[in-house]
């Protein structure tokens, strides 16, 4: 009996956190993509490239930018993703933001 009930406690700890607990796939799947491609950079957004832009810093309007998003921006003539690594939001307007971008690197 003992040997069935602590069996049934583990198999109940693991089927509690498969339902409970987002897994890296399902976290990743929360994630936003942000795209600037079509927005003016001098009136919807200004960017401010560091480190030889692997990162920047960003500021925006719009309410949903969150940590681990994509972001993406124009440059000359294709487009480049970057990675929301933090994000703060302004007091007024609350929905301006700045955040620091880390450029995704492609393959």
């Amino acid at each position: 009996m003992k040997a069935y009930l602590e069996r049934f406690a583990i198999t109940s700890i693991a089927s509690w956190t498969q339902n409970f607990i987002p897994s890296q796939n399902q976290a990743k799947r929360n994630k936003k993509i942000h795209n600037y491609t079509r927005s003016d950079p001098n009136c919807d957004y200004i960017f401010e490239s560091i480190e030889e832009g692997i990162r920047g810093y960003m500021t925006a309007q719009g309410k949903s930018v969150k940590r681990g998003d994509c972001v993406i921006l124009p440059d000359s003539s294709h487009s480049v993703c970057y990675q929301v690594e933090e994000v703060d939001y302004y007091c007024d307007p609350p929905d301006m933001w700045t955040a620091l971008l880390k450029r995704v690197q492609s393959d």
